[in-house]
């Protein structure tokens, strides 16, 4: 990434990304307290999941669009996930997803408000 917003959103989304790793130990514990096996390296998760993450070459704008897509798809499984958690009485799991979908909503949020408002994306 480069540009006038090269320091602010390298900022920006090294936070989000520290958020998501945080995010991994949540549901590692929520599967280990339900008796599952959790996945236990990051690499894993990264193996099993179908978010794209930024190629070289990419503008800003087009970084900011990919990972609000990201967002977008987390916000849709969990929504699913809970209706399935709903339907397995497990409130616990629930609320895991909950908290989750609230966190994916403000991240977005802050990636849409640059979109919207930032001319500096394009230069």
């Amino acid at each position: 990434m480069s540009g006038a917003l090269f320091r602010e959103l390298h900022l920006l989304f090294d936070e989000h990304a520290k958020r998501m790793l945080e995010t991994v130990d949540d549901f590692a514990e929520r599967v280990k307290a339900l008796g599952g096996d959790a996945i236990g390296a990051v690499n894993e998760v990264i193996e099993l999941s179908d978010l794209k993450s930024a190629k070289s070459g990419m503008s800003a704008r087009e970084m900011i669009e990919q990972a609000i897509q990201n967002h977008e798809k987390l916000i849709a499984r969990f929504k699913q996930a809970i209706k399935l958690c709903e339907s397995a009485n497990d409130p616990g799991s629930m609320d895991l997803f909950t908290r989750h979908i609230q966190l994916h909503e403000k991240m977005r949020w802050f990636l849409k408000e640059h979109l919207e408002k930032d001319s500096l994306l394009d230069s």
